[in-house]
């Protein structure tokens, strides 16, 4: 038992390593990293450990964050989107 708990301090603290060194790994990269050194585990147990750890991750978007103007424009934007969807209806 103690041996166990030895090998999950040592695992959080490579985990907790791992992010001070690369603060903007994914958790597949994480759990990569981790899994060089210490017996492969799944995604949910690097959650669980960070979860554990209090250590917050920030998805990484695939998308560029939406830009909008002190104009309004994304407002415009989706005006027209609603303008044209009302005209696709008619004719369909």
């Amino acid at each position: 038992m103690v041996v166990v708990e030895k090998r999950k301090r040592a695992g959080e603290n490579r985990i907790q390593e791992l992010i001070k060194e690369q603060p903007a790994l994914t958790l597949e990269e994480i759990r990569s990293e981790y899994g060089q050194n210490f017996e492969p585990v799944s995604r949910s147990t690097i959650v669980r450990t960070l979860k554990k750890l209090k250590i917050t991750r920030k998805k990484k978007s695939l998308f560029e964050p939406r830009k909008t103007s002190k104009s309004g424009e994304a407002g415009e934007i989706s005006r027209k989107c609603v303008k044209i969807q009302s005209i696709r209806s008619h004719f369909y």
